[in-house]
């Protein structure tokens, strides 16, 4: 299974993050196994920091910038994504501080978040009439940048809690779209469901106060508090409202498995 980053190679890479591609991509290529590889890439992260880069006060952030920035042409089932998930924990598992940075320590993977942050840019925030098939690539690229992100995620390391319900709301909360448009952005909705529906379950029924960046979408209703179980099961009903009206909304057959996948899953975590 080939891992198409041509056009990452000769388009996207920066300068400074080609000598971190070419160290990273070299160890992806060894034939072994992702838990060795992943460990390997770790050292191979380790050694980069110790090193450093002319002109470059923290060279982590440009680490974490190429990571991400693979990880959009790396699919989920993909070895290699194995190896990049697998490389990240063991990082976080190290102790001590990250070579060259003052007070940075590997369990806190410094910079990760701001950086995903920066580089959460949806190409699904467009309307139908937008929408060309020139986008397809870019809507592949975001399923493996949230599969990826949602893989990162756990009990110990969630820094990012917001993004799983942006998609949700995306997805479920406003308007559908047809088409490509509107697969994806279910798709994205459930990927994050079926890798992380404990957690996400567990912010929903938390209890916490409103926040401005958890607002509800317009289907949903100013009713339904941000996070609450009431927001969770209308997420579960909007899914089998989609599958539903899945012809009129040009949805094709692998995506309403997904939905049911998704719905057994929302179901099974509450119970």
């Amino acid at each position: 299974m080939e891992v198409g980053l041509k056009k990452f190679e000769e388009t996207e890479i920066f300068d400074f993050g080609r000598p971190i591609y070419n160290a990273l991509k070299s160890t992806l290529q060894h034939p072994a196994e992702p838990k060795v590889i992943g460990a390997k890439l770790a050292k191979d992260i380790t050694s980069i920091c110790e090193a450093g880069i002319e002109n470059v006060a923290d060279v982590i952030p440009y680490v974490w910038t190429v990571i991400i920035q693979m990880s959009r042409h790396v699919s989920p089932d993909h070895p290699w994504q194995d190896c990049l998930v697998q490389a990240v924990d063991n990082l976080r598992q190290q102790e001590g501080a990250v070579p060259g940075m003052k007070g940075g320590l590997w369990k806190d993977l410094p910079y990760l978040s701001l950086r995903m942050r920066e580089l959460w840019n949806d190409p699904t925030e467009i309307n139908d009439e937008e929408f060309s098939e020139e986008l397809i690539d870019d809507f592949v690229q975001w399923k493996n940048q949230n599969s990826f992100a949602a893989r990162l995620t756990g009990p110990s390391f969630a820094p990012w809690m917001t993004f799983p319900i942006w998609q949700l709301r995306d997805a479920l909360e406003q308007q559908p779209a047809k088409g490509p448009l509107q697969e994806c952005r279910v798709w994205v909705a459930c990927e994050w469901i079926l890798r992380r529906a404990e957690l996400i379950f567990e912010v929903m029924t938390s209890g916490d106060g409103p926040d401005d960046a958890l607002k509800t979408g317009p289907l949903c209703g100013e009713g339904i508090p941000q996070l609450s179980i009431e927001r969770w099961d209308f997420w579960k009903k909007r899914l089998g409202e989609i599958a539903a009206d899945a012809e009129n909304l040009k949805l094709e057959r692998p995506i309403l498995g997904r939905i049911s996948d998704t719905i057994e899953r929302m179901e099974a975590v509450q119970k």
